[in-house]
């Protein structure tokens, strides 16, 4: 828990403040910041400040029937704690025969029983457990919902680090900083007190440093060190943190892999620390610390701090019976852990014959004065607050010297570890747990015994691999005496491959000697794009199959997966036939990849290629890849029989005559009449999504009307019409087999003359019906609609006036998935060109006539048909890009997402884009 020193009297404005002001006792008062936020499993934890008082929303709301978090074997795992032994590996280093001294304020009436379960969870002795008042005194301070939270973690996990050292809390009358320096003078001087953990803390005042005496050993008893929590919100420093007699320890996040050591580990973006605006420079911080020269400066040392890596907490004065367990994080957790770390080296001391450390004296030297290979150097990560600061190699003021590697640095503490003559079995080699492609990081090789004891006499070569071949290494080294078995390769290794890298160091002499490091290895920065998946041949608008991907890479060809933000533009670089690209052409990356889904293009050629751009890269051009033309399969030919069904008459008028023959020998001969005559066999079946074409000839006159029938059933049909005898070209729909207008333009037609039809239906719905001349590709018309009232069936005719003759009915199946084409829509009174959200389709221009053609009044707009996947930032540019060419026009600005854009043009006027699902308007 992390407090602010209030310098001013009380007022009204503090709840603790008024309440001392009614005992009418008036002193400066502790603003107290409620337990540092707790976090649940998913992620979620809140961040507000609770009220000192309990009163709002209290740690209940929080509670959970089990533990949730980082355990005690694990974290002991990850430190290196459960490694820690002396005499020989003989006796486990768990803080027996010292006593750890947890200073909180008010009472924790339900501390003892806490203790109790949280023991018997994770399997944990009881400990001695002794709780006083400030005094000493058996009467406890009034209880407090914030602060029996704070003194349920920190006894709790004080416990959980050093089981079988004793545990004496000391609960001050409130949270002024007069009764907890009370309250820390009493702990310091009880018998056997090795540590005094203090989980408080507040801004720096004038005058601070008269308080510093506080913390230092009481005369005549065995050393004590004191350990205070840096903060929770970053810069500035905080006291008693800030005291150059008190070990300030600071936040990580903390990450462990499947086998329980640390995979990665960042400054916590709350860890407090900065530099003292009160406290001189320790002679002990010079030559280590460069952020100042004159002023004290804090954290010293860091430990897991972050609620998403936190620890389970058993608090049921705050939880209820049912679910009495929290999820704790901050400095909180960590001053107790660490005092716990120092009541093991302690215990190492007294086994050594050593008197228990004497903070500004022997703990604070000590911790400067290690080497780099007793902590974990965390160097990413950065601090809130203010100023800012960043996690880096060697001291920093977010994390000091890093977490402990605790079984090298409890044997640095007690002082009798290291040996110059002892017998090496490995290296310890420590760095970085990630690292940046093409960045240079620094580690540090110790020799080691048996006993993870460092050989300061070692002077043997040592030589570097590593499993990245395009890694960069430190030339072999020969140990000297300056050494003392441990040397630091300063910015000495360059990994270059992205992923788990191991740096292997070994004995040259003796192979068997060896240690290794792993490295997580993160893509540098984008450079440049390549295409993974290229384009491959396709069919006209049928979907490029599988998908086109695009990959952003570093300098070093390494996927840039964090990257989520840039995008990526598609656009044809060779065009050999002319085609326009449709589908979404303009994607974010997602992990660095672009995938293209649903590209097409619209005309046949050979040797296309495309073109990938994306901010300021260079563009990357594809393998060249086919477009053909899709291979028609033949539905009807009319040369012999088929299963045909009628809708009208009886006995249906339609016959085989070689006279209606376009191809082959028969054509298929339709007087005037009612009846539709339809095919709804499996060979005959067509649905949305693909064009379908049939030759017709208006025998004898042009007169009445032709209707190909599409999705064809006994309930009802979609049909493409020639009308000459209302001079149209029409869409209809034909459910239940009445006649409804879904699109009509104006249309002249020949009598005698070899018409195709061809209809091109969208799997979207829409709907365009093209009317060629003898010769099959010179196209005299064009009409387009939206429905989806019918999506598949098979095909029919009926015709009324003069004959009409009909014949080679085919399809090109699954051509139009990808792309919606121009056409005309009415939605009430108004008259649009629809068209679809995959890029510019062809036509669009012939559209826009049609539009005039059908309106001559003056059309009223554009709609877009967007899809799920529709990003109007992808179209709209495109879109006004082309109608400035069009009508030869100039587009008022760049366009964003809801962005207005105004034309002037004489040839259209004013109108709208309306995507229909989404509903946003852009003026055009």
């Amino acid at each position: 828990m992390h407090f602010e020193f209030l310098v001013r009297l009380t007022s009204g404005k503090s709840k603790q403040a008024a309440a001392a002001s009614r005992r009418g006792s008036i002193k400066k008062q502790l603003f107290v910041e409620y337990l540092e936020t707790r976090d649940l499993l998913s992620g979620f934890y809140p961040t507000y400040i609770l009220d000192p008082t309990g009163s709002g929303i209290g740690p209940g709301a929080f509670a959970s029937q089990g533990p949730t978090g980082t355990t005690p074997a694990q974290i002991r795992h990850a430190y290196g704690i459960d490694q820690i032994s002396f005499n020989n590996g003989t006796i486990q280093g768990d803080g027996t025969g010292t006593t750890i001294a947890i200073v909180d304020a008010y009472d924790d009436p339900k501390i003892a029983n806490d203790l109790h379960q949280f023991d018997l969870k994770f399997g944990l002795p009881e400990p001695t457990f002794t709780k006083v008042n400030q005094s000493g005194g058996t009467t406890m301070p009034t209880a407090d919902g914030g602060w029996s939270s704070e003194i349920a973690l920190d006894v709790e996990w004080s416990h959980a680090i050093a089981p079988k050292a004793n545990i004496l809390l000391v609960e001050a009358n409130d949270s002024s900083y007069t009764n907890l320096f009370a309250a820390v003078t009493y702990a310091a001087k009880q018998p056997g007190v090795v540590a005094v953990s203090m989980s408080f803390g507040g801004g720096e005042f004038s005058g601070e440093t008269s308080f510093d005496s506080v913390f230092m050993t009481p005369s005549g008893h065995s050393g004590v060190t004191f350990i205070a929590s840096s903060g929770d919100s970053g810069a500035p420093a905080s006291y008693p943190a800030a005291s150059p007699n008190v070990l300030a320890v600071g936040g990580t996040t903390t990450i462990m892999n499947s086998s329980g050591t640390i995979s990665s580990e960042s400054g916590w973006s709350g860890s407090g620390g900065g530099i003292s605006t009160q406290e001189s420079q320790p002679t002990y911080q010079k030559g280590v610390v460069t952020q100042s020269t004159t002023r004290r400066t804090n954290p010293d040392v860091a430990y897991d701090a972050d609620p998403n890596t936190g620890f389970p907490v058993y608090d049921s004065y705050n939880n209820p019976v049912s679910a009495p367990w929290s999820q704790f994080g901050g400095t909180s957790d960590a001053a107790p852990q660490w005092a716990a770390l120092i009541a093991i080296a302690d215990q190492g001391r007294a086994l050594a014959g050593e008197a228990s450390l004497d903070g500004p004296s022997q703990t604070l030297p000590k911790i400067y004065a290690l080497p780099a290979a007793d902590f974990h150097d965390v160097t990413t990560g950065s601090s809130t607050g203010s100023p800012a600061y960043a996690a880096g190699t060697g001291y920093d003021l977010v994390t000091g010297r890093g977490t402990p590697v605790a079984n090298l640095l409890v044997a640095g503490l007690v002082g009798t570890g290291q040996t110059t003559t002892g017998v090496v079995t490995h290296f310890s080699v420590t760095g970085p747990s990630s690292s940046s492609a093409g960045s240079a990081f620094t580690v540090i090789v110790t020799a080691m015994d048996a006993s993870n004891h460092p050989v300061t006499g070692y002077r043997g070569t040592i030589q570097f691999t590593s499993s990245d071949t395009a890694g960069i290494l430190p030339a072999s080294y020969t140990f000297v005496s300056g050494d003392s078995g441990a040397h630091t390769f300063t910015s000495k290794v360059t990994f270059k491959t992205a992923g788990t890298e191991v740096l292997t160091v070994t004995d040259t002499t003796n192979g068997s000697l060896s240690g290794s490091l792993n490295i997580q290895v993160n893509a540098g920065a984008a450079t440049h794009l390549v295409f993974m998946q290229q384009p491959t041949a396709a069919g006209i608008g049928s979907v490029i199959n599988p998908a086109v991907t695009v990959r952003l890479l570093d300098q070093f060809n390494n996927l840039v997966s964090g990257d989520n933000t840039d995008k990526v533009t598609l656009s044809i670089g060779t065009n050999p036939g002319g085609g326009a690209l449709g589908g979404r052409i303009t994607l974010t990356v997602s992990g660095g990849v672009a995938t293209f889904s649903n590209l097409s293009i619209s005309k046949a050629g050979v040797g296309y290629t495309l073109v990938a751009k994306s901010g300021t890269f260079v563009g990357v051009t594809s393998t060249s890849f086919n477009v053909s033309v899709a291979t028609a399969v033949l539905l009807e030919g009319f040369e012999g029989s088929s299963n045909w069904n009628v809708v009208g008459p009886v006995f249906p008028t339609a016959y085989l005559s070689t006279v209606a023959a376009h191809d082959g020998n028969y054509g298929l001969v339709i007087p005037n009449g009612p009846d539709w005559l339809y095919r709804v066999d499996s060979a005959a079946q067509i649905k949305a999504g693909d064009t379908i074409s049939v030759w017709v000839k208006l025998a004898g006159a042009a007169d009445g009307q032709a209707f190909f029938a599409f999705g064809a059933s006994a309930s009802g049909t979609l049909s493409f019409v020639l009308s000459p005898s209302t001079g149209q070209l029409m869409l209809l729909n034909d459910v239940g087999y009445g006649l409804k207008t879904l699109a009509a333009v104006g249309q002249s037609y020949s009598a005698n003359h070899w018409y195709r039809m061809e209809v091109d239906w969208g799997a979207s719905g829409s709907i365009t019906g093209k009317l060629y001349d003898s010769n099959g590709s010179t196209l005299l018309g064009s009409v387009a609609a939206t429905t989806t009232v019918i999506t598949s069936g098979g095909f029919g005719f009926r015709a009324t006036g003069s004959n009409k003759y009909w014949d080679t009915v085919t399809a090109q199946q699954g051509v139009n998935t990808s792309q919606v084409g121009p056409h005309i829509q009415t939605s009430g009174s108004e008259t649009f060109l629809a068209i679809g959200p995959s890029g510019l389709p062809t036509g669009i221009g012939f559209g826009l006539d049609a539009l005039k053609n059908a309106n001559p009044g003056g059309p009223e707009g554009i709609r877009m048909l967007a899809d799920s996947a529709f990003s109007p930032t992808d179209y709209l540019q495109p879109l006004a890009t082309f109608l400035d060419s069009y009508f030869s026009t100039t587009q008022s600005d760049s366009l964003s997402s809801g962005e207005s854009m105004s034309t002037t043009t004489s040839s259209v006027g004013d109108g709208w884009w309306e995507p229909i699902s989404s509903g946003l308007d852009a003026e055009l």
